[in-house]
């Protein structure tokens, strides 16, 4: 099970944004509407893949919480396509 941390910092973004920048292994959340922003520093390119597993495969998965905009159909099949070019760089051919 996973522990709490010993410092918790909480704060809220009205209209966030986020992404990862591989460059210098970060998290970052802005608010589009003005100048706010976090950065966390020290997120490894395994601790968001398990992120973005738990968001989609966990017992209460982000599906049901989209607001369902038509470009967010699009967005699925471009994750499906690299997780499935992923699943097969790493899966051993067949040999028949």
């Amino acid at each position: 099970m996973i522990q709490p941390p010993d410092t918790l910092i909480t704060y809220h973004i009205k209209d966030a944004s986020v992404f990862w920048h591989i460059c210098d292994d970060s998290i970052n959340i802005y608010d589009t509407g003005s100048e706010d922003g976090i950065c966390i520093h020290g997120v490894d390119a395994d601790a968001v893949f398990q992120m973005m597993r738990n968001v989609m495969c966990s017992q209460q998965p982000c599906f049901k919480e989209l607001s369902n905009k038509p470009y967010q159909l699009e967005q699925a099949k471009d994750m499906r396509n690299a997780l499935t070019a992923y699943i097969e760089s790493q899966e051993p051919e067949e040999v028949n």
